[in-house]
C-alpha cells in the first residue's frame, strides 16, 4: 500500500544487449549479476573484460542474496581468493596471534567485507537459511535482523492489516528419541548434519537404521521413548489426525 515506483532509476544485467551501462548518467544504478560470473577471472587470471566496469564502481550498496548457498562453497572461496602476497602474509600473522591467544581462527572471525574485491558503502548478505553464518559468528549482533514465520503470524494476530491475508501456519516439531539421539552422536560431528544423516551411497543410506527410525516416528509407527507401553510415551500423531488440531 506503501509502494512507490522508482521512477527514473536504471536497470541492468548481463543478459541485455548492451555491454554494459552508461556511467556518466546521474540516474540510480541497480546492476543485477551472479557472484561466480563478476568474481570469475580468464584463463589468464584477470577479470573478465565484460565484468570490469563492476569493479571500477565504490557501490552504494552491495546485495548478496542466498549467502548460505554460494558463500562458503569451494568455488566461492576459490574466487574470493584473490588478495596479493602481501595482504596474505598479514592475514596468517594476524592468524597465528589469534591462535596463539587462544582463539578459533575459523569460527572466532567475523565477516570482513574485503574479502569481496567488489567494494561498496554498504553489504547486505541475505539469507533463509543462515544457521551456519549465525553458528560461526560470521556476523556480530548489532549486524543481524531476522524476520521468521513468528514475526509475520504475530504481525497478523497483533495489527492485521497487511498481514491479516497471511495465511495461518502452524508449527509442529517431533523429538527425536533417545535412542536415534544416541546413533548420532556416534557419527562424530559437530552437532545435527542435516546431509550427513541422508547421505547416501549408490542407491542405499548410510545410515539407513536412523532414517528409518526418524520415518517411522513422523508417521506415528513408532513411540518418542521406550517400547510405548506408558502414556508419556505414545506415538506422536500424524498431522491434523489429533482432534485436538482440527481448529488450527
Amino acid at each position: 500500500m506503501r509502494h512507490r515506483d522508482f521512477e527514473g532509476w536504471r536497470y541492468y544485467s548481463s543478459r541485455m544487449d548492451e555491454s554494459f551501462p552508461s556511467l556518466s548518467s546521474s540516474k540510480p544504478l541497480v546492476a543485477f549479476g551472479s557472484f561466480q560470473d563478476y568474481l570469475g577471472r580468464d584463463r589468464y587470471g584477470n577479470i573478465k573484460p565484460k565484468n570490469e566496469w563492476v569493479h571500477c564502481i565504490n557501490w552504494d550498496l552491495i546485495v548478496l542474496d542466498e549467502y548460505h548457498f554460494g558463500a562458503w562453497n569451494d568455488n566461492a572461496k576459490s574466487l574470493l581468493d584473490l588478495g596479493d602476497a602481501e595482504a596474505k602474509r598479514k592475514q596468517a600473522e594476524e592468524d597465528e596471534v589469534m591462535s596463539e591467544s587462544g582463539i578459533d581462527v575459523e569460527s572466532g572471525r567475523t565477516w570482513d567485507d574485503s574479502d569481496v574485491p567488489i567494494t561498496g558503502k554498504h553489504y547486505l548478505y541475505l539469507s533463509g537459511t543462515p544457521f551456519r553464518a549465525l553458528a560461526t559468528g560470521e556476523f556480530m549482533e548489532n549486524q543481524i535482523f531476522n524476520w521468521t514465520y513468528q514475526d509475520e503470524q504475530a504481525r497478523k494476530e497483533a495489527i492485521g492489516g497487511p498481514y491479516s491475508e497471511m495465511p495461518t501456519m502452524v508449527m509442529m516439531t517431533y523429538q527425536m528419541p533417545q535412542d536415534l539421539g544416541a546413533m548420532i552422536e556416534q557419527w562424530d560431528m559437530d552437532g545435527f548434519d542435516l546431509n550427513e544423516f541422508f547421505r547416501a551411497e549408490g542407491t542405499s543410506f548410510v545410515h539407513e537404521k536412523a532414517v528409518q527410525k526418524w520415518l517411522d516416528i513422523i508417521r506415528g509407527k513408532a513411540p518418542i521413548f521406550g517400547d510405548g507401553s506408558s502414556p508419556l510415551n505414545v506415538c506422536p500423531a500424524l498431522p491434523f489426525e489429533d482432534t485436538r488440531l482440527l481448529d488450527l
